[in-house]
């Protein structure tokens, strides 16, 4: 059973991956693409590493549950901030 619900989990995190690749290469002009989703790649992994520090911090200084509350809010305060992200047109390519 641990097995399956760990291969859910990770079907949901390879969404998200797909979800903010496509993001990124529909906002960002051509010329900048590869240093855009290098910046992506280089967030998940910075996230990672300075997120498991905080969390063992976090969870010492104010306990597990609020650790879990925190976390639990940190993707609904990134979602308002993805909605009220404006929108961008594409710029036509001088050559």
């Amino acid at each position: 059973m641990a097995f399956l619900g760990r291969r859910i989990a990770h079907s949901g995190v390879g969404a998200g991956n797909a979800v903010a690749l496509a993001l990124v290469t529909d906002v960002v002009p051509e010329h900048g693409l590869g240093k855009a989703i290098s910046w992506l790649n280089s967030s998940y992994w910075g996230g990672a590493v300075i997120g498991f520090v905080i969390a063992g911090y976090m969870i010492q200084g104010v306990g597990l549950n609020m650790a879990f509350i925190v976390g639990g809010s940190l993707p609904l305060i990134g979602l308002l901030l993805l909605v009220r992200m404006r929108s961008v047109q594409p710029v036509a390519a001088t050559v």
